[in-house]
Parts: structure tokens; C-alpha cells; sequence
């Protein structure tokens, strides 16, 4: 039964995180767009199935590392399998993005392995996963990344964003998280599975609201 429960969640998580990286896919081809690029529909449509089979792959095996290929294949990949397939280019805005969504995908994934963790207890059900700490402190530590980079984008873009004062709302998501953080959720079965779909809610938010900004600017 707890097999099957830590199975089930496993495949909950993925879809949610999943359905990110397809937005991020989405939003890599609206960047070609705006950067004036024409759709290339057959070409969007291979690339989209090797970049879903990517994320799967990964996700589901992946076990060491699982964090930064992971958040890789959430976040950067997929964002630059839209961009490229559509363009031909890189470019450096592409770059800062992905790297901002493979952070906060990485961050999901962390917290996740704290819960599937605490599932995987038997003997010692009281007794907390060993490193909580220094995971916890690599968790700390991307979220800083994170919020700076979201002051970046309300603050520095060389063409104003529209839609940018969301940033706030999603920074705040930020430090709803690190307050979880800071509560010691990942030391207990149910504060882990908070946690896990706290981190996982906020990569889905930050995803979306990238998405909105750049579908008005190309309305613009």
C-alpha cells in the first residue's frame, strides 16, 4: 500500500510538473515569435514530443543528480527547444529565463525527494531523513536566486514588461516557501508534502505569469 501511495503521488508531481515544462516549451516558441521568427508548426510538434520524452525519461529515472538534469529538463531545455526550433538562434534572454525556470524546477524536485523520503520510512517513522540541513540551506539559497532574478525583470528589462508588477505577487510565492523553509516543514511527512507542492505550485506560477507577460507584449 505505501508503494502504491508513493507511486501515485510520484505521477501527481510529474503531471503538475510536466504541464510546466510544456508551457515553458510554449513560451520559447512566443520569444521566436516576438524576436520576429515565423512558426514552424511540423517542426514545433517533433520537438515538443522529444522534449516531453525527455522530461518523462527523467523524471521518472532519473535518481542521482535527479535535481539538476531535472530541473534542466524543465527549465532550459524545453525553453530552448521552442526558441531554437523556431529561430535557428540563441539568444541571451533565453538563457537568463531558462536558467531562472531550471532553478525553480530544481527547487520543486528537492522538495519532492524530502517527501518521497519520509515515505520510504519504515523502521523509523519519527526520525527525519538525514540531510535536512544542508539540503534545506541549497533550497535557501536558490530562492534567493530566484527573487533576485524576478527584482531583475520588474526593474531592468531594456523594454519595459507589461504586466511586470506580477512579479511581486510571484516573488511572494517565493517567500511563502522559504517560510515553509524556515518552519522546518521538510522534518515531518505531511510539512513535506506541503512543501513539495508548494515549490512545484510556484515553478507552475512562474512558468504562467512568463507566459502572460510575453503573450502581451507580442499583443502589444
Amino acid at each position: 500500500m505505501a508503494s502504491r501511495t508513493i507511486v501515485t503521488e510520484k505521477w501527481a508531481v510529474l503531471v503538475v510538473l510536466w504541464g510546466s515544462g510544456a508551457v515553458t516549451f510554449g513560451l520559447g516558441i512566443l520569444l521566436a515569435r516576438i524576436n520576429g521568427y515565423p512558426l514552424q508548426p511540423w517542426r514545433s510538434g517533433g520537438l515538443a514530443l522529444l522534449q516531453a520524452a525527455i522530461q518523462a525519461a527523467v523524471l521518472w529515472r532519473l535518481t542521482w543528480g535527479r535535481e539538476v538534469w531535472g530541473g534542466l529538463a524543465l527549465g532550459l531545455l524545453p525553453l530552448y527547444l521552442g526558441f531554437f526550433g523556431q529561430s535557428g538562434h540563441w539568444v541571451s534572454e533565453v538563457w537568463i529565463l531558462g536558467l531562472l525556470l531550471s532553478l525553480a524546477a530544481g527547487n520543486a524536485l528537492l522538495a519532492y525527494r524530502w517527501h518521497q523520503e519520509w515515505q520510504q520510512l519504515t523502521a523509523t517513522p519519527t526520525a527525519p531523513p538525514p540531510g535536512g540541513a544542508p539540503r534545506a540551506l541549497v533550497f535557501t539559497l536558490i530562492n534567493i536566486v530566484l527573487l533576485t532574478g524576478l527584482v531583475f525583470i520588474w526593474y531592468f528589462p531594456a523594454n519595459p514588461l507589461p504586466g511586470r508588477d506580477g512579479a511581486w505577487l510571484v516573488a511572494l510565492a517565493a517567500v511563502g516557501n522559504q517560510e515553509l523553509i524556515k518552519r522546518k516543514y521538510y522534518t515531518s511527512p505531511r510539512g513535506s508534502l506541503i512543501l513539495a507542492w508548494s515549490a512545484a505550485g510556484f515553478h507552475l506560477l512562474l512558468t504562467a505569469w512568463l507566459l502572460l507577460v510575453f503573450s502581451w507584449r507580442a499583443s502589444a
